[in-house]
């Protein structure tokens, strides 16, 4: 049997190509996020910036994302404290009722210390105000791969830089 040549097996045709751009030929898992949002314009700006890097579902009323809840895994809930009905967080509280590891994040449309106090002692991750910016998000969701362990030993080296880039400071 005649051995074939290992050049056909390169990961890339650029012999010049830096070792971030292989390591990102390395599909990662997709993380499942859920956006409970009742404002269309809202709910569609977080559906666009996380689908790059997450598998993700809609809904807009408490009663759908629990639903979605009791069918399916979700590594995050992002919901807005203003959901019909019940609110965001009567959803915090269905969420680690259901499934108690799964982050929450909840949206707020102002600041206020009461509503986020209560929200971290319920359970949530952290709360924002509306609207989350792309680095926040790119920042969240790194931080949940991190807490997940989807990010391999030795790839962070690299990306600290960025984290410390997406905080607004330097990296260094």
């Amino acid at each position: 049997m005649p051995i074939q040549k290992v050049e056909s097996l390169k990961l890339t045709d650029r012999p010049e190509a830096p070792l971030e751009s292989v390591s990102q030929t390395v599909e990662q898992p997709r993380l499942k996020v859920l956006v409970a949002e009742t404002d269309s314009t809202m709910r569609n700006r977080l559906y666009r910036m996380l689908s790059k890097d997450c598998q993700v579902v809609c809904a807009n009323t408490v009663r759908r994302a629990a639903q979605l809840i009791r069918r399916n895994h979700f590594d995050l809930v992002i919901c807005d404290q203003e959901l019909p009905s019940s609110g965001g967080m009567a959803l915090l509280n269905f969420v680690k009722l259901q499934a108690p590891e799964t982050p929450v994040v909840l949206g707020m449309p102002e600041f206020d210390a009461r509503i986020r106090r209560q929200a971290i002692l319920h359970g949530a991750l952290e709360c924002y105000v509306k609207p989350m910016s792309a680095k926040a998000v790119r920042f969240l969701i790194l931080h949940l791969r991190l807490s997940l362990r989807m990010i391999p030993d030795g790839e962070m080296d690299g990306r600290m830089g960025y984290v410390a880039r997406s905080m607004g400071r330097s990296g260094r």
